[in-house]
């Protein structure tokens, strides 16, 4: 019952900054797409390590960095998810 509860902890800032990313980010990064990168990192860090203490979703610090880079390409006329890319 104690990995069910981690994998709750895990899946609620998730689904909470994965709806504050698709604000931020125009609609590119949303919910559906930080889960599936938090399901990706957190099965490939369980293959790879002891015990799973790591943070798999996205963060505040996280959030503001993708709202610091979306403004940018904005404004400057890249295109968000290749300059997120490189």
């Amino acid at each position: 019952k104690i990995n069910y509860i981690f994998n709750f902890a895990c899946l609620t800032p998730i689904i909470t900054f994965g709806g504050l990313l698709e604000d931020a980010t125009g609609g590119n990064i949303a919910t559906m797409e930080s889960l599936v990168c938090g399901a990706l990192c957190g099965i490939v860090y369980g293959f790879f390590s002891g015990q799973p203490l790591t943070i798999l979703g996205s963060t505040g610090p996280v959030l503001v960095f993708e709202t610091i880079i979306y403004d940018f390409c904005s404004s400057n006329g890249f295109n968000y998810l290749s300059f997120r890319l490189w």
